[in-house]
């Protein structure tokens, strides 16, 4: 298991426009650095995003986590990215993002997964735990929204999240937390790892 602190990673402009906003890569496929099968990513979204445009042949997952509301535009296609559900988009138009009037000092925070198209998908999700919880083993990656968690032996701070790598999710326990989950259906891994 690994942690990380999006926020202290290197990121990356969001768009065309510096001001924008930002993407901080918390993880990557670690079976190919060089073409990854698929990254996990926080974005920071700050102002309206007109151009947003996705390598050729991926497909993108995203999932709301905080922040004003926030509209995705895939060429005709729009809807409310919000915490309840994943939207996919696998068009290679550009992406616009469109950020509420309400509450524009805030910026929107987002997952999102971009994988290989040709890669099984990936679904993300929120969860709230509240008592010892044992994830699936498709769970590869957990983001903490809010509240306190405890993983294995180490505490989770808001913001932080925990990477399973090649093992079995530990047992999770909670007073009460919001938890942003990645999942990829399918993964064998190998018990007692």
């Amino acid at each position: 298991m690994k942690i990380v602190t999006p926020q202290s990673l290197p990121r990356e402009r969001l768009g065309t426009d510096l001001r924008s906003g930002s993407v901080h890569e918390i993880w990557r496929d670690p079976d190919d650095e060089v073409d990854p099968r698929w990254s996990l990513s926080l974005v920071d979204v700050k102002r309206n995003v007109k151009s947003l445009h996705r390598p050729e042949g991926t497909v993108d997952h995203w999932l709301g986590i905080s922040g004003p509301q926030l509209r995705l535009v895939d060429g005709t296609r729009q809807e409310k990215v919000r915490a309840d559900h994943q939207i996919v988009v696998e068009s290679t138009t550009p992406l616009l993002l469109l950020r509420s009037s309400i509450g524009r000092a805030k910026s929107t925070r987002l997952l999102r997964v971009t994988r290989k198209s040709e890669m099984q998908p990936i679904i993300l999700g929120r969860v709230f735990v509240s008592d010892p919880v044992e994830f699936d083993t498709d769970v590869r990656a957990i983001y903490l929204i809010s509240g306190r968690l405890r993983v294995a032996d180490t505490d989770l701070a808001e913001g932080e999240a925990a990477i399973f790598d090649d093992t079995v999710p530990p047992v999770m326990h909670s007073d009460g937390a919001f938890v942003a989950t990645m999942a990829i259906p399918c993964v064998e891994v190998p018990q007692g790892s």
